[in-house]
Formats: structure tokens, C-alpha cells, sequence
């Protein structure tokens, strides 16, 4: 993970993360949210503001650096 943060943005890519059940996400693996979804961030479970990150389906960008060994949580919401 220190290799992913410089000059304040942290770089988190897919298999970094697991699922619900437990299992690392494959490499462009994230699950992205729908024009009428919309994801949230949470570091060490605090919200992090809207704004301040990017999510692919290979990486999520945190526009901050993050001290190393902090959870980082991403809530996708689908809306029909």
C-alpha cells in the first residue's frame, strides 16, 4: 500500500479489496454504480465527503494521502 500513496492521493487498486463473503476482487473487479447509483467512501468508518474520490472498476482514488494499515469501505448503491 505505501508504494500507492504519493503527493497526497492514495491509489487503491481492486485486489486490494474483498466482497461480502470474504474473497479478494480480481483485478478490474469493483463494482461500479449505475448513472442513477452512487457509491460511498468510508475511512476507518468515518464518511469521507463527497468530492473526494474517483471509483473504476480497476482502482478507487482517494484525492488525500492515508496513513498505512487504515480500513477503507466502499458502499455501492444501485436505484431503479
Amino acid at each position: 500500500m505505501l508504494g500507492n500513496i504519493v503527493g497526497g492521493v492514495t491509489t487503491i487498486p481492486a485486489q486490494s479489496f474483498t466482497n461480502d463473503s470474504g474473497t479478494s476482487v480480481a483485478a478490474n473487479g469493483l463494482i461500479v454504480s449505475t448513472s442513477s447509483g452512487y457509491y460511498n467512501v468510508f475511512v476507518n468508518g468515518t464518511f469521507l465527503r463527497g468530492g473526494l474520490t474517483t471509483l473504476s472498476t480497476a482502482n478507487l482514488i482517494i484525492n488525500t494521502g492515508l496513513v498505512v494499515g487504515v480500513t477503507v469501505v466502499i458502499e455501492v448503491i444501485f436505484q431503479h
